[in-house]
């Protein structure tokens, strides 16, 4: 399981939140970050965040920030 902390506008957390659950991602924390955006973490499986870097630059115009951690191993 991997520990995503995702910086992103205030106007595409939306999006966010939607496009993570459909990857099997579980949300940890949404919080304001400053200036009109929030920071969003999840825990999500590793398989479910191929490809999601390409997605999520494409659904944010290109203004989220991603940063990814491995936390635990899980069967």
């Amino acid at each position: 399981t991997m520990r995503v902390v995702i910086d992103v506008d205030e106007e595409h957390s939306g999006i966010v939140v939607q496009k993570m659950s459909e990857r099997k991602a579980e949300m940890a924390e949404l919080r304001p970050s400053g200036g009109n955006r929030v920071r969003l973490v999840f825990f999500a499986p590793t398989r479910g965040l191929i490809g999601y870097q390409s997605e999520l630059l494409t659904d944010t115009r290109g203004t989220a920030i991603m940063n990814r951690l491995f936390h635990d191993y899980q069967p």
